[in-house]
């Protein structure tokens, strides 16, 4: 899948996957959206894990530090953060 331009925004409820691509090491979230530029926030948040701090990124940070892409379906939620 193609990661999203800073134009396009998911929905609230969609799940997505968050990339860092600052580093190679990068990081990434998969979870359902809670908050999204769409609807008028300036940040996208995505719900991760339970009793987990949600993961928030500025909406001025798409697409050059991170970007954003449809979750298929199955696709687990949780963080990724390589050693």
């Amino acid at each position: 899948m193609s990661a999203h331009t800073d134009q396009e925004w998911p929905a609230r409820g969609d799940v997505v996957t968050l990339a860092d691509i600052r580093s190679a090491r990068g990081r990434t979230y998969t979870g359902e959206v809670v908050s999204t530029p769409a609807d008028g926030w300036s940040y996208l948040t995505v719900d991760y894990a339970p009793d987990e701090w949600d993961a928030n990124v500025w909406h001025g940070d798409f697409p050059h530090a991170w970007t954003w892409t449809s979750a298929p379906p199955g696709t687990p939620r949780g963080v990724v953060i390589p050693e």
